[in-house]
């Protein structure tokens, strides 16, 4: 075995060590988590049980996105659109503070020309306000197709069943780079049985 082999065997085994790490303990530590949280919130709910009976089946966007290139990410975009939300929103009063001081110094300069006897008017406040388009979005928290109240229990199951499902993401990534790195293992070994043969 060469150098090169040998590195790429120790990074297959490191890769490996992580799949099974994340498959035997975070992932099924997670998917166990969420599991007993839902069983707990079926409980609890004297009236109500949750689970695929008692969807919303009404369209929506989904929330969490899959994009492939190369590997495979796992892309929240609700997250993403209230991220976008409040950038707006610290943005606006930003804006809304600048206006109040420009139209304080207005105030100001009126006063003091007021004084010397001349006339200015006022700024008004339709300059500064931008007009927004507000367009409902499609997006919408899964956990509200069982209601707007929810018991905290079924909140955690949700939270346990993202970390499993961003688990998921990063196994089946592993999973790419185990099947590369054994492909490369391989070639490496047949460039050398046919260099011994020829020799």
């Amino acid at each position: 075995m060469s150098q090169d082999q040998d590195d790429l065997v120790i990074q297959l085994l490191e890769r490996l060590d992580r799949y099974e790490k994340l498959a035997n303990d975070s992932f099924r530590v997670n998917f166990i988590t969420g599991m007993q949280h839902l069983s707990r919130a079926n409980f609890n709910s004297e009236n109500r049980k949750y689970g695929m009976d008692s969807l919303d089946r009404r369209p929506y966007d989904a929330c969490k996105v899959v994009e492939s290139n190369g590997s495979f990410k796992l892309r929240d975009k609700l997250k993403e659109l209230k991220e976008k939300k409040k950038l707006e929103l610290e943005k606006e009063t930003l804006d809304s503070e600048k206006e109040n001081t420009l139209e304080d110094q207005a105030l100001r300069h009126r006063k003091k020309d007021s004084a010397k006897g001349e006339k200015s008017e006022p700024k008004s406040k339709i300059e500064g306000v931008s007009e927004k388009s507000i367009e409902p979005s499609s997006l919408r928290d899964p956990i509200y197709q069982f209601g707007v109240l929810v018991p905290y229990q079924l909140r955690n199951a949700q939270s346990s069943f993202n970390d499993s499902l961003t688990d998921i993401i990063t196994m089946v990534n592993l999973r790419q780079e185990l099947t590369e790195l054994i492909q490369k293992i391989e070639s490496t070994g047949a460039d050398k049985s046919t260099d011994a043969s020829a020799s």
